[in-house]
């Protein structure tokens, strides 16, 4: 066998070689993102468990929060603190998927959001008081507005508007 012979057997070999590898890396990848996102269901199973236990041990303050009715100073920092977490749930998840799903989807925390906010009054109290914080934490991540609190108040405002026309 020639020299010429040779090295084009070498190059075949090789070719397949890399594509092996492109086929391996490939599969690695795909295995990455699924443990990944095992691993974000199960850190979302946890959370919402711990959720379940903070509300149970501060029930009262929780639904007379959600309903809007006064409250004592301790029950009024009791919910503010859950009502914060809450709603940070709904735009860490919105960005979340803005930042993974390029903006795909994302929109649909903005809706449940809001549609929790429409259901609680004492909720949408507490997110008119505080959304600034929001708008704060966006810009330090060098986005000029949140898109998040934009859409989120579009679609109160739509559900309120629809509830009046009821």
């Amino acid at each position: 066998m020639d020299s010429r012979k040779l090295s084009e057997w070498l190059q075949v070999v090789g070719l397949f070689s890399v594509l092996g590898g492109l086929i391996f890396v490939g599969m690695q990848l795909r295995l990455d993102r699924q443990v990944a996102s095992s691993e974000g269901l199960a850190a979302n199973n946890a959370n919402k468990t711990e959720w379940a236990q903070v509300v149970t041990e501060n029930a009262d303050a929780w639904v007379s929060g959600l309903a809007g009715e006064s409250m004592s100073a301790a029950e009024a920092a009791k919910f503010d603190a859950m009502a914060d977490a809450y709603i940070f749930t709904y735009f860490t998840a919105w960005s979340r998927a803005e930042n993974t799903l390029s903006g795909q989807d994302s929109t649909r925390f903005a809706i449940e959001a809001a549609i929790e906010l429409h259901k609680y009054p004492g909720l949408l109290r507490h997110w008119r008081e505080r959304q600034s914080l929001l708008l704060g934490i966006h810009q330090r991540l060098a986005r000029p507005t949140s898109t998040f609190v934009v859409e989120t108040n579009a679609e109160v405002n739509r559900l309120q508007s629809g509830a009046s026309a009821d």
